[in-house]
């Protein structure tokens, strides 16, 4: 069921933020905060996953460069109730509808908003 992950989208979305590096992940957070919503933050797959349990994410936004990037993705597309939450990576040079691996490339933050509306039609 889907019920559980997308429950957090309807009023303010959580995006949880993976990256191992802190000023990167603070300004990832900031820039999805700057854009409305709520942000966890991790710097690794066993607690992005801890993190995610305890409070679903309607998002996941890392990097490809982040060391558990592969670990984090299997785990993910594996959990049985985290499997759907999308995982994003933000790449300025994405080609619309792009992918890498599991996860979406978008070209900006923006682009955030539209994924998520696709997701609840």
């Amino acid at each position: 069921s889907t019920e559980k992950v997308m429950i957090n989208c309807n009023q303010r979305p959580l995006v949880l933020v993976v990256e191992d590096l802190d000023w990167l992940r603070k300004a990832m957070a900031g820039n999805l905060r700057e854009c409305g919503y709520d942000v966890a933050e991790s710097a690794d797959a066993d607690s992005a996953l801890a993190l995610a349990e305890q409070n679903p994410p309607c998002l996941v936004r890392t990097d490809e460069e982040l060391p558990t990037y592969d670990d984090l993705t299997r785990r993910l597309s594996q959990h049985p109730t985290l499997g759907r939450v999308p995982v994003v990576i933000i790449n300025p040079d994405a080609e619309e509808g792009a992918r890498y691996g599991d996860s979406i490339l978008l070209a900006r933050y923006g682009l955030i908003e539209q994924l998520l509306a696709g997701l609840k039609s």
